[in-house]
């Protein structure tokens, strides 16, 4: 599901996941940034984007959130789009940070799987609860 928020909101798909588009974010766990240190922002980025400033604790929350609005509004683009600029703006983040965030997390498939469960079992919960 990496990149639904980043296919509509930049007009394009990465890697053709989940049929819509791309994305990615996590507290507890920000990324190991490789070569940068952390705070840089150059550490594997073509995004331009600043990887730190994600979390995987946001990567979950952002995918959760963006995910449920996708199912109740699947035709809404627009409404989405407004929707994700006022997710990133909350989080302090940019598409840009997301999508650095994102390209990092799929180097690590062991971290990917655990955020992408915790992403599936978040989603259920918004769906059970109706938010």
């Amino acid at each position: 599901m990496v990149g639904v928020i980043y296919f509509v909101y930049q007009g394009g798909s990465k890697n053709g996941a989940e049929g819509t588009g791309d994305i990615n974010l996590s507290s507890e766990d920000s990324l190991p940034v490789g070569e940068g240190q952390a705070g840089e922002e150059t550490a594997g980025q073509a995004t331009g984007g600043n990887v730190n400033k994600v979390t995987g604790e946001m990567y979950v929350e952002i995918m959760a959130q963006t995910g449920y609005y996708m199912q109740k509004h699947a035709t809404d683009s627009m409404g989405y789009i407004s929707f994700v600029k006022a997710l990133y703006a909350k989080n302090g983040i940019t598409v840009d940070d997301f999508s650095a965030y994102a390209e990092e997390l799929e180097k690590d498939p062991e971290r990917f799987a655990l955020l992408n469960a915790k992403y599936a079992k978040r989603l259920q919960e918004l769906q059970v609860a109706g938010e």
